[in-house]
């Protein structure tokens, strides 16, 4: 990332649930970053998590979104402005339209969709 020229990241999304991946999450984040784990992991797997390393680039680790219990903060956390997911959204679809996104795969395949029932 730095030889590319990224800078300090801002929020990692760690989606593959494998601890290697995970800790590189938290490896790549940057001071006051969020690192959101999606991905499962296997019951026994463990992670290495060097404590000096959360509390210097203070961050927030947080599971999973899919968790009805962590949704409210995943919708805080969006509302907030501090993760920026315009650019995962493919379409904001109707209800009406609903059917056929998720019947056509070049649709799904365009990315993220937001279903308004309003729309």
């Amino acid at each position: 990332l730095k030889q590319e020229g990224v800078g300090n990241v801002d929020v990692v999304i760690e989606c593959v649930g494998k601890p290697v991946t995970i800790e590189q999450a938290i490896q790549i984040a940057g001071h006051k970053a969020t690192v959101m784990m999606f991905g499962l992991t296997k019951p026994d797997e463990t992670i290495t998590v060097k404590p000096f390393e959360v509390f210097q680039k203070e961050l927030v680790l947080t599971s999973s979104y899919i968790n009805p219990y962590t949704q409210r903060r995943a919708l805080e956390l969006i509302d907030s402005g501090r993760l920026d997911v315009s650019s995962m959204v493919a379409k904001v679809a109707s209800l009406d339209e609903l059917g056929a996104i998720l019947s056509d795969p070049a649709l799904r395949a365009m990315g993220k969709y937001i279903i308004d029932p309003g729309k």
